[in-house]
């Protein structure tokens, strides 16, 4: 039957209205964008959770409380080749974050993923692979990159854009992913002088709006946002995802509002963290927000034979409270000052000495009570029943995540004016010394006086900020009362106080950190028996805002770990407790104090960056990376390898005849970390390296009995072992061990002198005479 006139123009309206609903709503869809990149996290053999967050851009409220999101995981770049699809949906209610946990892949192939928003508008894409089941021998090396403690204010994130480029297994962030402080809080009032603004909120963060707008603008950093990108990320959290200095119920730093670390401001900075990293909680990321108020995010990645990765949670579970010393909370570097009641600027005799030995009597005692804890018994107990499975699968490496530091920190200026000293490093040695004295006096006029370097700068650091010190001496017009000035009485009393501070621990080893395993003794040592029963065990940690390489031993001196602690991406660290330490003499005062039970080899106080760690059935390589500008948009290109360890497994330490000890060793290459081959090294018979009265590195190879000079630098200028043997690594030499074998004459830049053994001027003696380092084959 014909269909009447009217009504087919009844039909063609209503077709018409549907099509230009259709287009309607196909605009607005296309409103929906990826402003916060791709990440892919929590890898196993068979699956990795991916994330991305959606955002809105629409004038009018989103269409509904959730969009479905299609996702690609594929085996080649331009997403042609083996294709998967799957669904995942994105909720107001998780801050339009969402996870989907794809399953159904399989190790060792390079993946490539992107999500697709209705309207077809598509993220950037990642990529990622897996690791070998738990035990399986195809594993090979494991290449991780670690960090810490990222403060947006305080410094540009070149430390994620720099191991982007690299070839990487999974990179770790041992927590502080965030800071809660408001624009003028960090690292103090009086500084005020952040590297790069537009923090958002601006103001402390304290509800759950807050932590998802602060983990919404770090999203937007473009290194962090490649290098979640570039390969999975394995994280745990700190204090800060929540707030400093964190335990289970409370806070330090509480604002005027609040007493203690309340309930809802703990779920609130749970529920963001969950929302804004790739991990996948206990119950799967299916379970969706419901999980995300979880605490036990504790946890082990395995990579085949080759490494279990334990990931411990340490601040909302079970963590101890500082104790109360004299009244005042002892949690931090700064709290013995509160401790004695203060330490009057002119005064440092018999009555503050022995107030310092009084509170660290009290600070012993709360430090050595078994009934303190970090972890608490279930998660000990936990990580004891994990690491005796590892170990028995058959797995090399026992990789520990701790997220603060297992050492102790035990400054000993004195002790590194001598070692510089003896050494025949003359101009350190002296330089140091005058600052020191002049830091341990008791006569203020003195104090004020402590020598500064020729532009007046005392601070030799790479801090975004400089104190304005008057000449070539540290000088303060004692007289200047003004709140906040640099130059005044209030700033020379800070400096006095944390001289007093160093010389206290120096003396008396007092406890400076109690937020540290320092001030948990008896279950640190619970740790370090459960590390014995490993096959290899080591510890990495950060949280201190220093790069640290050490040994770890049991009571009887038995090294059971190594352990590679690694510095901040941005936050400032000592260089702003002690701005008066030139940052070289700082350093050599932790190594020289020896650290927890002597085991510390290496300490720089001073650089931001992370930790390369290169595993493999031999031995754990790790690379320190600094990053030489962190103040600036350009830096994500001035990074430098600053010293390299390799810690040996005790099978190959048996075959090579190796001491239980970490071994100092060159950097790989850039190109090797890029790669992630290590390749065969250069054949050279014999090569050394040297530095002298403050001489930059000349680096020697040997052949036939002649020496040739493979890289020289003008003297004048301190620098350190690691940075001779980098010099070398430059020249085309591989550095394998690095060991101080004798003194030996260098000569000048003259060929004719140099080739006498002399320089210039000096005879084969005293001065003449330099620590020489012999780079041996292993």
């Amino acid at each position: 039957m014909a269909t009447p006139p009217q009504v087919r123009c009844v039909l063609a309206c209503y077709a018409l209205l549907a099509l230009c609903s259709l287009a309607l709503v196909s605009g607005q869809q296309q409103n929906w964008t990826f402003q916060h990149g791709v990440a892919s996290g929590d890898p196993l053999p068979d699956r990795v959770v991916l994330w991305t967050r959606v955002t809105w851009a629409g004038a009018a409220a989103p269409p509904s409380d959730n969009v479905e999101l299609a996702v690609e995981v594929a085996t080649s770049q331009d997403f042609s080749g083996e294709l998967k699809n799957y669904k995942v949906t994105c909720t107001s209610a998780a801050d339009w974050t969402c996870k989907l946990d794809a399953a159904g892949l399989a190790p060792a192939v390079k993946y490539y993923y992107r999500f697709t928003a209705p309207g077809g508008v598509v993220s950037p894409a990642g990529r990622f692979h897996l690791p070998y089941p738990k035990g399986d021998a195809r594993q090979g090396r494991v290449r991780l990159a670690v960090f810490s403690c990222s403060n947006w204010g305080w410094g540009y994130f070149h430390a994620y854009g720099v191991a982007a480029r690299y070839e990487l297994d999974a990179w770790v962030h041992l927590g502080d992913f965030i800071y809660e402080y408001g624009p003028d809080d960090y690292p103090n009032a009086a500084a005020r002088q952040a590297v790069r603004g537009g923090l958002q909120p601006a103001h402390e963060i304290l509800t759950l709006a807050d932590y998802r707008q602060r983990y919404a603008l770090y999203r937007t950093d473009p290194s962090l946002q490649a290098l979640s990108a570039s390969t999975p990320t394995i994280a745990i959290w700190d204090d800060h995802e929540t707030a400093n200095n964190a335990w289970k119920d409370g806070f330090p730093d509480a604002p005027a509002s609040q007493a203690n670390i309340t309930d809802t401001r703990r779920a609130a900075g749970v529920q963001a963290w969950h929302e804004w990293l790739p991990v996948r909680p206990s119950g799967g990321v299916a379970a969706g927000p419901s999980a995300y108020s979880e605490l036990a995010i504790n946890r082990t990645m395995h990579f085949g034979s080759t490494l279990s990765l334990f990931l411990t949670e340490d601040r909302l579970q079970a963590r101890s409270s500082p104790p109360y010393v004299n009244g005042a909370l002892y949690s931090s570097a700064g709290a013995l000052g509160g401790a004695v009641g203060g330490v009057d600027p002119s005064k440092w005799g018999p009555a503050e000495e022995a107030k310092v030995l009084a509170v660290k009597a009290q600070t012993d005692a709360f430090a050595g009570d078994p009934n303190r804890t970090i972890l608490g018994k279930p998660q000990v107990a936990w990580l004891k029943q994990q690491n005796d499975d590892s170990a028995a699968a058959g797995v090399t490496w026992q990789l520990f995540a701790v997220t603060t530091i297992m050492q102790d920190i035990l400054p000993d200026p004195s002790g590194a004016v001598a070692a510089a000293k003896a050494s025949g490093d003359t101009a350190n040695a002296d330089f140091w010394g005058a600052v020191w004295a002049n830091c341990s006096s008791s006569d203020a006029t003195v104090v004020n006086g402590t020598p500064t370097n020729a532009a007046g700068i005392h601070l030799y650091s790479t801090a975004c900020y400089r104190r304005p010190y008057v000449g070539a001496n540290l000088k303060f017009n004692l007289s200047d009362r003004t709140p906040g000035s640099p130059t005044g009485y209030g700033a020379f009393a800070g400096v006095v106080g944390s001289c007093r501070l160093l010389e206290a621990s120096a003396r008396y080893k007092v406890i400076l950190d109690f937020d540290a395993w320092q001030g948990f003794r008896a279950e640190r040592d619970q740790l370090l028996d459960i590390a014995a029963e490993s096959n290899n065990a080591v510890f990495i940690a950060g949280d201190s805002h220093v790069f640290w390489a050490s040994v770890l031993k049991k009571a009887n001196g038995e090294v059971v770990a190594a352990e590679f602690d690694v510095s901040s991406v941005s936050s400032v660290g000592f260089e702003e407790i002690f701005p008066f330490m030139p940052v070289d003499l700082l350093a050599a005062s932790l190594v020289a104090g020896g650290g927890f039970r002597g085991g510390l080899r290496y300490a720089n106080t001073d650089r931001k960056g992370f930790i390369y760690l290169a595993i493999d059935g031999e031995k754990q390589h790790a690379d320190y990376i600094g990053i030489d500008d962190h103040c600036t948009p350009a830096g994500i290109n001035s990074s430098f390898c600053m010293a390299g360890f390799d810690r040996f497994t005790s099978l190959e330490r048996a075959k090579r005849g190796l001491p239980n000890d970490l071994l100092r060793t060159s950097c790989l290459s850039e190109a090797e970390r890029v790669s992630g081959t290590v390749t065969a090294a250069p054949s050279y018979a014999r090569a050394g390296c040297s530095s002298y009265n403050g001489a930059k590195p000349t680096v020697f190879a040997f052949a036939s009995g002649s020496t040739q000079v493979l890289a020289e630098a003008p003297r004048g200028q301190s620098y350190s072992v690691e940075q001779c043997a980098a010099a070398a690594h430059a020249a085309g030499t591989r550095l394998f061990a690095l060991n101080p074998s004798r003194t030996r004459c260098l000569g000048s830049k003259k060929t004719s002198t140099r080739k006498q053994g002399l320089r210039a001027g000096a005879s084969c003696s005293g001065a003449g005479r330099v620590q020489f380092y012999k780079l041996s084959r292993k």
